[in-house]
């Protein structure tokens, strides 16, 4: 059995196998799901780093206050 393998014009891989006298064509397309679960992982993953980027700032903005009130302002500017 031979086969060829090409990329379409519309970028999907197009395999023909050579039985023969027949032609078999098959298209292989990304299903609909696996498009769906990456335009998910994607969204998933942009929020965590949001999370930790709030979080960091959080911890930040508690450090300041924590410094303003004792008294060492100063040391946190030097610091940062």
């Amino acid at each position: 059995m031979k086969s060829a393998k090409r990329i379409t014009k519309a970028g999907d891989t197009e395999i023909r196998s050579f039985m023969g006298k027949e032609n078999h064509v098959h298209n292989f397309i990304l299903p609909w799901y696996f498009v769906c679960f990456k335009i998910l992982y994607l969204i998933l993953k942009i929020n965590s780093n949001m999370v930790l980027v709030l979080w960091e700032v959080s911890l930040l903005g508690q450090t300041i206050n924590v410094m303003k009130q004792g008294g060492k302002e100063d040391e946190l500017i030097t610091y940062l």
